[in-house]
């Protein structure tokens, strides 16, 4: 049985989050509510009905990724906002080797991009998009 683990993010609106997912990997279909779901294992155990003791354990989580659009050995990954507003992800100890730092940089990088262009709108601004030859995306904001 793979352990899931909490990983801790920046990340505080599931909306721009989910938007981001979209974009990052479009044949996922992401399950979201506000009621949270459950993880479920590689063998389709729910990992929320355990202790909150036991390693296995897993939350349920607003924003769910079913292991079927992760990989069929893999387990499912999720989100779920914290009491403070922030959101953890929970990714198995076996999907880490694929969904690490840098995929979760690269989710970063792709909700930063969702929130600016948020905030730009509703302050009236058009938002120019330029990826450079190296990969970083420049954004620009005219009002």
């Amino acid at each position: 049985m793979s352990q899931f683990c909490e990983i801790e993010t920046q990340f505080k609106d599931l909306k721009e989050l989910s938007a981001a997912l979209e974009q990052m990997q479009p044949d996922w279909k992401l399950e979201i509510t506000e009621m949270g779901l459950p993880l479920m294992g590689y063998r389709g155990d729910n990992r929320s009905i355990l202790e909150k003791s036991d390693p296995n354990y897993a939350p349920l989580c607003q924003i769910k990724i079913s292991k079927k659009c992760v990989g069929t050995s893999s387990n499912d990954i999720g989100f779920c906002q914290n009491a403070d507003g922030t959101i953890s992800a929970y990714i198995s100890d076996y999907d880490k080797n694929h969904y690490n730092k840098t995929w979760l940089n690269k989710l970063k990088q792709s909700y930063n991009e969702k929130v600016l262009c948020k905030m730009a709108l509703s302050q009236r601004a058009v938002v120019k998009k330029q990826v450079l030859q190296n990969g970083i995306v420049r954004l620009k904001l005219t009002y």
